[in-house]
């Protein structure tokens, strides 16, 4: 019995030197720097925010390509698309602050004709985007990196609205003489007096 106890703890010391033996001990800390990588496009990113704050309504978009011409063309496919969205949140907001003025009774009549104007509206106002700054990078792998904003300005906007709400007059008449009309004049003007500066 103390034979087996004995060559038992002579197992157990053998084991516990073998394992210390070939432990590092403690993990030491890394040499290796974390590279942080900047956003290529943030600069890109954060005038597409101060259009969004003017009432512009605006979009970056990013596309990668072994040639520049397709990169930039896949860039403003992705920025079409956000843009489309963006527009549809700003018709929607439109129509929300329209419809907060207006009496109940009149309410069901002019949201429906509202809704097949905004629908005419989306599709004209996506053919007169403006392709605002391009910026391309060259990537490790020699493709090139395009990223576009693009924009529908507020002049636009209002334009198609009062192109496509002439053909509802009872809409066009209240639209115009609304808050939410309003403060769409004066996005215009703001837009207008920013790009008037150097």
């Amino acid at each position: 019995m103390k034979l087996r106890l004995s060559a038992l703890a002579v197992l157990v010391l053998s084991f516990g030197l073998f394992y210390s033996c070939g432990s590092s001990g403690p993990a030491q800390p890394s040499n290796e720097i974390s590279k942080v990588m900047d956003d290529p496009f943030g600069d890109l990113q954060e005038m597409v925010n101060n259009y969004t704050e003017d009432g512009v309504v605006a979009s970056l978009g990013e596309g990668v390509s072994s040639r520049q011409d397709l990169a930039k063309e896949k860039a403003i496919m992705d920025a079409n698309g956000k843009l489309a969205q963006a527009l549809e949140l700003k018709v929607s907001d439109l129509r929300k602050k329209f419809s907060e003025e207006i009496s109940s009774n009149e309410k069901a009549e002019i949201n429906e004709a509202y809704s097949q104007a905004t629908k005419q509206i989306a599709v004209q106002v996506m053919k007169g985007v403006i392709t605002k700054k391009t910026k391309y990078l060259e990537m490790d792998d020699k493709k090139v990196r395009a990223g576009v904003i693009q924009i529908i300005s507020p002049k636009a906007l209002v334009q198609s609205l009062n192109d496509e709400m002439k053909n509802q007059p009872l809409l066009y008449e209240r639209f115009r003489a609304s808050k939410a009309y309003e403060e769409l004049n004066n996005e215009v003007k703001e837009y207008e007096a920013g790009k008037a500066k150097p």
